[in-house]
């Protein structure tokens, strides 16, 4: 096998490992609820929804969140061939924020309005989608990295980065658990299209 085939089998474990590392963190994220299954006893399941309805909230939050991360991840590694040199050890990194996220996650329900929480909470993803950013320049950077595909755009996830800061200082600056601006996040779309066009009128 020549030195680029080792490479991509290599880079192709690495990438397998950190998907599976993606698939637990996510699953941490439910068993805080499952452990609740204990203490239903004989009164109403809605009463018991009612209680931690927090938790739930805050389940369903991180879940789509990190669902998203990992597919923003996947879009930009896909046509990744080679690695470059640094790849690895940013993907480990950016593996490490999802690793860290369920912690966040189990402070919300009871400790949501607190600035320390907010900070951990959208402070990681941010740390994470400016990890993909650098990801993304290093594989631009490198033409034999995608072996004549096209390189990531590094754009979308720094426009992403951008909107998570604006995000998290209007959580810090707004009372109680406010974590709302995160919506900011499905507007990255437009954008980038509203970027796109500005920098081809100044082309």
């Amino acid at each position: 096998m020549t030195e680029t085939g080792e490479r991509r089998r290599d880079f192709d474990r690495v990438v397998t490992f950190v998907d599976a590392i993606v698939a637990i963190a996510i699953t941490l994220l439910v068993l805080p609820l499952a452990d609740l299954t204990t203490s239903v006893g004989e009164r109403p399941v809605v009463d018991l929804l009612r209680a931690h309805e927090g938790q739930f909230g805050a389940f369903a939050l991180s879940f789509l969140v990190i669902a998203r991360l990992w597919f923003v991840q996947h879009r930009f590694l896909r046509d990744v061939v080679v690695p470059p040199r640094g790849l690895q050890a940013l993907l480990m990194l950016w593996t490490a924020t999802i690793v860290v996220l369920p912690f966040p996650t189990g402070l919300l329900p009871e400790a949501g309005s607190q600035t320390v929480t907010k900070l951990l909470y959208i402070g990681t993803i941010g740390l994470n989608t400016a990890l993909v950013t650098a990801m993304a320049l290093l594989v631009r950077r490198d033409p034999a990295a995608t072996a004549g595909q096209r390189p990531p755009d590094p754009v979308g996830a720094a426009i992403n980065t951008v909107l998570l800061l604006i995000a998290l200082l209007l959580a810090l600056v707004l009372p109680g658990p406010s974590y709302y601006p995160l919506l900011l996040l499905a507007l990255d779309e437009q954008v980038r299209q509203l970027w796109n066009r500005i920098t081809h009128r100044g082309a």
